[in-house]
């Protein structure tokens, strides 16, 4: 249904005018209402990500507080190689084993 433009042509007898008049106006209501069906669509999916952004969100603020409480307990416990490999989610960095993590700053 590809109708853009309304078909009134000058001389038309007014009869015609008003049928291509009101063609032209159930076009552009049909166009309408795919229009807003297509924007709930939108706002729909829309919504799912930002609720799906917000669920994993929550599962990483989990996973980085249980990896600290890992690399806690690996501290306490004496266990230098665990607490080691602890790479933070900015950019951080081991080099060795032993060593402390450097982060892209230093």
């Amino acid at each position: 249904m590809k109708k853009t433009a309304c078909r009134v042509v000058p001389g038309q007898n007014e009869k015609m005018e008003n049928d291509a008049l009101r063609a032209h106006c159930r076009w552009l209501q049909e166009r309408l209402d795919q229009l807003e069906a297509e924007r709930r669509d939108l706002n729909r999916e829309n919504r799912q990500l930002w609720q799906k952004n917000a669920d994993l969100g929550e599962r990483l603020a989990r996973l980085e507080q249980s990896q600290e409480l890992a690399r806690g307990h690996a501290r306490a416990a004496g266990d230098d190689s665990m607490a080691a490999l602890a790479v933070s989610r900015h950019g951080g960095r081991c080099t060795r084993l032993q060593e402390n993590c450097k982060t892209e700053g230093n």
